[in-house]
């Protein structure tokens, strides 16, 4: 089962996957042969994007946080509120990406100027 398909790789190996997918290498009596992009959506898996470097990536973990314990977060909720459009039209793809760029952007913005540093 998994045991024996990580034993086949080695000692350094990213192994990826549908690991509940129904297949006979997972040990499972029934092979699922409905293979689901999850690009398209159809799926209920979230995908992963790895990014590979030859050299360490240097990471500033204190910069990573839209919030804190100064957040005020009546502020945030009022920004929030005064400045959302709900009406916005998710009838394209293009429409639902737009929305979705625009709510992450408004969120931020809440959050950054709800949080003292």
């Amino acid at each position: 089962m998994f045991s024996d398909f990580f034993k086949t790789l080695g000692n350094r190996f990213i192994a990826g996957g549908d690991w509940n997918a129904k297949h006979s290498h997972w040990g499972s009596r029934i092979t699922n042969t409905l293979i689901k992009s999850s690009l398209d959506g159809s799926s209920d898996h979230t995908p992963v994007i790895l990014i590979l470097s030859p050299i360490a990536i240097p990471h500033d973990s204190g910069t990573d946080y839209l919030h804190n314990s100064k957040t005020d977060w009546d502020c945030f909720r009022e920004y929030l509120e005064s400045n959302i459009d709900l009406k916005l039209s998710l009838k394209t793809n293009e429409e639902v990406d737009n929305a979705s760029l625009y709510i992450t952007n408004l969120i931020q913005v809440a959050a950054w100027t709800s949080t003292l540093s």
